[in-house]
């Protein structure tokens, strides 16, 4: 769960492929992108994937943990990590509140990418 001044902005759920990246779940997942994490401790890199975005209505536990009611729509992007011998590796399911933040990605020419949250109000 990702948060900004305490308020919660981001629930992602990763799932992967225990046989290929043995013990994941143990490293310090969520401290920066995944794949530098996977490039890191099992010294590979993806070698494509696949990211969709799409609006769906949160279910009263995710709703819950982001501190919104049931059934508000947020952003979903659901991203899998294929890897040499390894296709959709892993996955990653991201909602994502858009009602006051906005995600922003960069993208290098090597086509990786770094993301980042930010406010998209300005409190008082």
């Amino acid at each position: 769960l990702g948060s900004i001044d305490g308020t919660p902005v981001l629930l992602e759920r990763l799932w992967f492929d225990q046989k290929r990246f043995p013990r994941l779940d143990r490293l310090p997942v969520g401290s920066g992108p995944i794949s530098e994490l996977v490039a890191t401790h099992y010294h590979c890199r993806p070698s494509g994937g696949q990211q969709l975005l799409s609006v769906v209505e949160l279910d009263a536990a995710d709703a819950k943990a982001l501190g919104l009611a049931e059934g508000t729509p947020v952003l979903l992007i659901q991203r899998t990590l294929d890897f040499p011998e390894a296709p959709r590796a892993i996955a990653v399911n991201m909602f994502c509140r858009t009602d006051r933040f906005a995600l922003v990605q960069h993208l290098t020419a090597d086509g990786l990418r770094t993301s980042t949250t930010t406010r998209t109000d300005h409190p008082s």
